[in-house]
């Protein structure tokens, strides 16, 4: 019987770039096998729980072959914590049917709403990996289909040059059916949690530093619009997990309980504008004074410490309809400078993300396009419609690049990856990987002016201002004590919030052009050609101009003037 297709539009968990494929849900790997030997063109991908951040496993115009019913744990042994499991087995379900025996995941991420097969298609790494890498050095074995239709079972020691290519090869060797993963015990499934919260940068790293050892998670959150002697400032939490003894005497009869649920979920009614400089500049004003300033052994659910975004279902949706980017890179321990620098270009221009990620890479796996190496990792999510970000984000490439260092989920047509395939059938030659010019680039399929400012979202920007102000009163009168929320108002009152040039009130601008008719600029009118202040000459209403990069599209650009 055969596997049916259906015609899907799908995007990454950042919503951006929609494409469409025909999708395909089989229950076995005989069902995968009949779907891959049938593909006449436009090849075909796997896909997991889809939350990749851009747009991986999305295979415009070809096949997609979502991992989603097959989800079975096949067998597992509770002496040595090995499990056994179909490649759509989410690291939550996982949690959920093997903590009670003592074991957690080796690595999570930020969310447990990941499946097997795309933890190692991507690497995956989380708190831990200054302590345990990432999540493919647990990996004992995996199935692997071909693209022959043949299933090989691969291991480091087996086959290192195919196992270490599929590791962190986002699915271009085949698909994974099954894996064989090597577990952590644990007492309980709570963590002794350490917090502190540092004044800048240099204060942040030199902690992160010197506490490498002394904890197995660490991660710190960095205010990323902070300036001057703040820049970088940021609230570190440190964590193990906690013995039997270390927990209230209450959760001692179910030390090892384990509550998947969200709390609640974001309903799909934000505007692409909401999350902006100044808003995020209030939440991170808040989240900062929130935390205290130091606190030790506080016990905190593996929800809580691991997956604080997962307690809000479809969280992505507060970005609005345009979405949001994350952008990641990591430099070597040596080139702690580009941290410096690039959180100085990001706070001038004012661009805005909430969610900034701050730690330390122990030594990376020898998967060719794994991405952890030993050093300094930021991660950042941007709005989509921040501007200047492809711009911003070419200046960070060159930092990172220059550095030595490796950025994730951003191909360029200036950097060439030289893939060499492991020999055998799965690729028969090697392969130089670089993007097309703009010209021959295939677009993404959007719904009509998917990415365009419309009335409503200029109401809903204007209503979210209002709320502001009224937030900005009842969060700082919880955070910061009553008698500082007068002085922090008129100190840094969102509402007259003026970020510098050149994105200074962008977000009038930019619903005041909303009410005309853009104009494309000509097609030889690049940001690259013309440069930002000869593009802004030209422009007299709006200019969308090609930033030359087919993940950032076009971007709209407003004079200050306007």
């Amino acid at each position: 019987m055969s596997t049916v297709t259906r015609s899907v539009r799908l995007t990454g968990w950042g919503r951006t770039e929609p494409t469409v494929a025909d999708v395909a849900e089989p229950a076995s790997a005989d069902e995968v096998a009949a779907l891959v030997k049938g593909v006449a063109g436009g090849g075909v991908i796997a896909r997991g729980l889809g939350r990749s951040y851009n747009n991986a496993a999305q295979n415009d115009g070809g096949l997609v072959v979502s991992t989603a019913a097959m989800r079975d744990v096949l067998s597992f042994d509770p002496d040595t914590g090995v499990v056994s499991c179909e490649a759509g087995v989410s690291l939550e379900q996982l949690m959920i049917r093997l903590l009670p025996a003592g074991w957690f995941v080796p690595v999570s991420p930020g969310t447990r709403q990941v499946t097997v097969g795309g933890a190692i298609g991507a690497d995956v790494h989380g708190k831990n990996h200054h302590a345990a890498g990432s999540f493919a050095r647990h990996v004992l074995s995996f199935d692997l289909l071909t693209a022959r239709g043949d299933v090989r079972t691969v291991t480091p020691e087996s086959d290192p040059d195919l196992f270490w290519g599929t590791a962190g090869g986002m699915g271009l060797t085949g698909i994974i059916l099954r894996a064989t993963v090597r577990l952590k015990r644990v007492e309980t499934s709570r963590l002794v949690v350490d917090t502190v919260r540092t004044a800048n940068i240099d204060d942040t790293m030199e902690h992160l530093s010197s506490t490498d050892e002394d904890y197995d998670y660490t991660v710190a959150w960095t205010d990323c619009l902070a300036t001057r002697g703040a820049l970088g400032r940021s609230v570190i939490t440190s964590g193990n997990f906690a013995t039997t003894r270390e927990i209230r005497f209450k959760d001692r009869v179910k030390p090892l309980e384990f509550k998947a649920s969200a709390l609640a979920g974001a309903p799909p009614v934000f505007a692409s504008g909401l999350i902006n400089a100044r808003t995020v500049a209030l939440l991170n004003e808040a989240w900062f004074r929130k935390a205290p300033r130091r606190r030790t052994g506080e016990i905190q659910t593996i929800g809580k410490f691991f997956h604080p975004l997962d307690g809000i279902s479809n969280w992505n949706r507060v970005y609005g309809p345009a979405g949001f980017r994350q952008y990641q890179y990591v430099v070597p321990f040596a080139s702690a400078d580009v941290v410096r620098r690039s959180l100085e270009r990001i706070s001038a221009l004012r661009a805005p993300s909430f969610v900034t990620v701050l730690k330390r890479f122990g030594p990376g796996d020898p998967g060719m396009l794994s991405f952890p190496m030993s050093g300094w990792t930021l991660a950042l999510d941007f709005p989509a419609r921040t501007p200047w970000l492809g711009p911003l984000l070419a200046e960070l490439d060159e930092m990172v690049l220059e550095a030595g260092g490796a950025r994730g989920s951003r191909p360029s047509g200036s950097v060439q990856l030289r893939l060499v395939p492991p020999p055998g059938p799965v690729m028969a030659e090697p392969v130089t990987v670089r993007p097309a010019s703009a010209a021959a680039r295939q677009a993404p399929r959007r719904p009509p002016d998917s990415n365009e400012v419309t009335r409503d979202d200029c109401v809903i920007m204007g209503l979210g201002r209002a709320i502001v102000h009224v937030l900005t009163i009842a969060t700082f009168a919880a955070t910061a004590g009553a008698s500082r929320v007068a002085v922090f108002v008129i100190w840094k009152d969102p509402m007259s919030y003026r970020t510098p040039h050149p994105s200074r009130s962008w977000d009038r601008a930019y619903c005041g052009a909303a009410s005309r008719r853009l104009r494309p600029a000509p097609a030889s009118q690049h940001l690259n050609d013309l440069g930002c202040d000869e593009a802004r000459r030209r422009s007299q209403v709006a200019v969308a101009v090609p930033d030359g990069d087919e993940a950032f599209g076009c971007r709209l650009v407003i004079p200050p003037d306007v």
